[in-house]
């Protein structure tokens, strides 16, 4: 079967190969992260008589929330501006069905020689993701409260 040939599967081949790629980084920090915690909290709830569920919940989350927020954070940058992979795999294809906004502006810039609309492009580019940024940190910090 044609994965990326097809503009049914195009976009899930593409998200599997994206979760493929980033999966062992993603866990490699969050595993670094538990291994960091401290051990004081987790006595005292077993000594409390904590289940394994409820230190879950009450201590470890809480704990990782930190690193959570700042690995999901530089994923959604990293899934923002992927190119790479789709460019070399599809090309924005099959039709326009895989064409993101980075295929686009490149395409402009370089396929078509529009350089002022491929600079426009890249710049609202950064706007979106400042914004999508900022809300981001937002939310987390009304979490914390």
């Amino acid at each position: 079967m044609d994965w990326v040939g097809n503009p049914a599967t195009v976009i899930p081949s593409l998200i599997l190969i994206d979760a493929w790629c980033w999966t062992p980084f993603m866990l490699m920090v969050l595993s670094a992260g538990l291994l960091s915690l401290p051990q004081d909290p987790f006595e005292a709830a077993e000594i409390d008589g904590a289940s394994s569920y409820k230190k879950l919940i009450y201590i470890t989350i809480p704990l990782l929330r930190p690193l959570i927020f700042v690995a999901l954070l530089f994923r959604i940058i990293d899934a923002f501006r992927t190119f790479d992979i789709i460019y070399v795999i599809t090309g924005g294809g099959p039709g326009h069905y895989s064409e993101t906004l980075n295929i686009h502006t490149y395409l402009q810039g370089f396929n078509f020689m529009r350089i002022s609309s491929a600079s426009t492009l890249a710049i609202v580019m950064l706007l979106i993701l400042i914004f999508i940024c900022t809300i981001i940190v937002k939310f987390y910090k009304s979490l914390e409260l």
